[in-house]
């Protein structure tokens, strides 16, 4: 049996959650569009912008980083979340539909890698690096 962190796990979670375990779950509130990802409408492929595997896990690990710390700092308007989304050049709606398209693209075992690598990253965070 293959064991993960706990910082995985909660993230793996979420990844299941938003690609469509959980269908029912509710978008999170002040999302702008209810939570869910703008679509092209030419293709009908959601907008995942300039989001690639590297900037998910920055994303996903800092996420996780910053929130334990100062939830409230990190999550306000023109707090810590938007400047970090504003450097990498993507919005949380294309970061979500990028996380939407692992599961459908790749499936749990690509979720999986990639959710190695975020605890990975958030272990080099906590460290300072």
């Amino acid at each position: 049996m293959r064991h993960i962190s706990l910082g995985a796990f909660l993230v793996t979670a979420s990844l299941l959650l938003v690609t469509g375990c959980s269908p029912s779950a509710p978008a999170p509130s002040g999302t702008p569009n209810g939570g869910a990802a703008p679509v092209a409408p030419a293709t009908g492929k959601a907008d995942t912008g300039k989001m690639t595997d590297d900037i998910f896990v920055e994303l996903s690990a800092q996420e996780m980083y910053h929130d334990g710390i100062d939830p409230e700092a990190w999550g306000a308007s023109g707090g810590g979340r938007d400047r970090l989304y504003a450097r990498y050049g993507v919005t949380a709606e294309q970061a979500s539909a990028f996380a939407e398209s692992i599961g459908k693209n790749g499936g749990y075992d690509r979720a999986i890698q990639l959710m190695d690598r975020v605890d990975k990253r958030l272990k080099e965070l906590q460290a300072g690096k």
